[in-house]
């Protein structure tokens, strides 16, 4: 009956009661009992219990908490605080004080039975003085109770049915599931009247049949009694799912990680360009030039078509008469000689599908103008001035030296002013003459 005592009427209380497993709490509020009142916990098998506390929430579990086997309380007080009186813990029994020493005297407390393996929060506690558990809590007293839950009731006990079952310091011959006791012999009963299942229900079946009953089981259990337990499929794998999962992301970060890495990195080795305005160039060595005078180019007035060579050698006709040769008034006309020496015919052009030599076709052009007695420039004779004989100009080989009386400076007084020093310096020199 372990028991957890409050500083003025809180506690909580796990006991058995008329066999059946009861927790009464007091959160302040007064007593409140969950009880299963549908099992016998006083049927000598070991039992599990399981107790939890969420604020005024009370869950009890018994074994595996399924169905009858389970219990939750839920108060819709507002109380939730257990001040426990110095974190006292009894086990096994209710304790009292005396309100005047303060002494400490049990009234109530189990008998004929055994407990171990007691874990608050998940942790261990020492069950006999001197032993060490995973709290830091020791046992300060022992009344009526051994430190051993051994038991051999079924040593030397030989049952004319069934099997010996210890039930703590007793024995009891049962028999197996399925079967009752019939004249001192263990035989099969074909219904459920008898328990059948460890962790589920026994229903009937089609009586036509060898077998007559069936064990539903709980979840998590399997088996034609429902006494063994289910791993879950993916309960193996978990572990391997997960790291799976977690290697998974850790290699997408690192991928994300080294593509930002490869990113800065050419972003740092691409050169940066200035786009800047051709207009805004400053340097001494950079200006705007137009060739065409600034957009002042004739594009209208002047005939391209005497640019370009035309192919054929023979004379240009006006448009207004197929018959009148057309004559070129920008030069005197050249007279037809008596005999002109023989041109280069130039070969036809290849076709196309023939791939031309491009080197061939420009040599084979530039002979055409380099023979072509018609073609501009036109030869002319151009006079220029010279020098030697006839020529205005003198030749330095000329010049001699004079002498200063053949000089005079005196129109350098005409000229104001600004030579008025010049003049008295080269005046001066004549008059010492």
């Amino acid at each position: 009956m372990p028991m957890m005592v409050a500083r003025v009427r809180g506690a909580i209380y796990v006991r058995i009661s008329s066999n059946h497993l009861q927790v009464r709490y007091d959160l302040g509020d007064g007593d409140n009992i969950l009880a299963l009142p549908n099992v016998n916990i006083s049927d000598g098998l070991w039992h599990d219990i399981s107790l939890s506390r969420f604020g005024n929430q009370i869950i009890l579990k018994l074994d595996n908490g399924d169905r009858d086997h389970y219990a939750e309380a839920w108060p819709s007080n507002s109380f939730h605080l257990l001040a426990l009186d110095g974190s006292a813990v009894f086990g096994a029994a209710q304790v009292s004080y005396n309100p005047w020493s303060g002494e400490a005297y049990v009234t109530k407390a189990l008998r004929q039975t055994c407990i171990k393996n007691v874990r608050y929060q998940g942790h261990l506690f020492p069950m006999d003085k001197g032993g060490v558990g995973e709290l830091p809590v020791t046992v300060e007293k022992l009344i009526n109770a051994d430190d051993l839950c051994d038991s051999d009731a079924c040593a030397g006990i030989m049952c004319p049915f069934g099997s010996c079952v210890d039930v703590w310091r007793q024995h009891m011959c049962m028999c197996d599931l399925g079967k009752t006791v019939e004249n001192n012999i263990c035989v099969l009963v074909p219904d459920c009247s008898v328990p059948r299942c460890v962790n589920g229900d026994c229903v009937m079946i089609n009586e036509k049949t060898s077998e007559t009953w069936r064990c539903n089981c709980y979840d998590g259990y399997q088996g034609p009694y429902c006494n063994g337990t289910i791993i879950e499929p993916g309960a193996a794998t978990a572990g391997a799912t997960t790291g799976m999962i977690v290697a998974v992301v850790i290699s997408l970060l690192v991928l994300l990680l080294v593509i930002l890495v490869i990113i800065i990195f050419m972003k740092r080795r691409r050169p940066t360009y200035l786009l800047d305005d051709p207009d805004d160039d400053i340097r001494e060595t950079v200006r705007n030039y137009d060739e065409e005078g600034a957009g002042e180019e004739d594009t209208h007035g002047y005939d391209l078509s005497r640019l370009p060579k035309p192919v054929d050698h023979g004379p240009t006709y006006r448009p207004d008469g197929p018959d009148r040769p057309y004559v070129r008034v920008d030069e005197p006309p050249i007279p037809e000689p008596e005999a002109m020496p023989p041109t280069r015919s130039r070969p036809p052009f290849p076709h196309p599908s023939e791939y031309p030599n491009v080197g061939d076709f420009i040599d084979d052009r530039l002979a055409d103008a380099d023979d072509d007695p018609n073609a501009p420039p036109y030869d002319s004779v151009r006079e220029y001035e010279y020098e030697g004989g006839g020529s205005t100009a003198g030749s330095l080989s000329s010049l001699q030296s004079s002498s200063s009386g053949d000089q005079d400076f005196d129109y350098l007084n005409d000229l104001g002013p600004p030579f008025r020093k010049l003049a008295d310096m080269y005046a001066g020199g004549n008059e010492e003459d």
